[in-house]
């Protein structure tokens, strides 16, 4: 509640969740920033298509990881929101190496 941004892990399961899309209208009601990681081949919601996203391959965690941390340092905030995002990216980054072990 109390984090002025919401990171939106968007894969080909989660695009088809009520939860997920609930989760998103949430964030918008609550005016939080919101940066969409979206799976490659996965369409971005209606609710979120004007909101600029970085794409990940689960083959290629590692583009994946440049791409978000560009974005990251581009988007202007706190050092306490900055800390915390990249926390949230070292998590992300864990999942991404377990999708792509689990995919092997």
């Amino acid at each position: 509640k109390s984090s002025s941004h919401v990171l939106l892990l968007l894969t080909k399961k989660a695009a088809e969740s009520p939860w997920v899309q609930s989760e998103i209208g949430i964030a918008i009601s609550m005016n939080k920033i919101i940066i969409p990681i979206i799976e490659s081949g996965v369409k971005a919601p209606l609710i979120i298509q004007d909101i600029e996203y970085v794409t990940f391959d689960s083959t290629n965690p590692n583009e994946c990881v440049d791409r978000i941390s560009d974005y990251l340092f581009g988007i202007k905030t706190s050092n306490e929101n900055l800390k915390l995002f990249l926390g949230i990216i070292l998590v992300f980054l864990g999942i991404l190496a377990i999708v792509a072990f689990l995919s092997e």
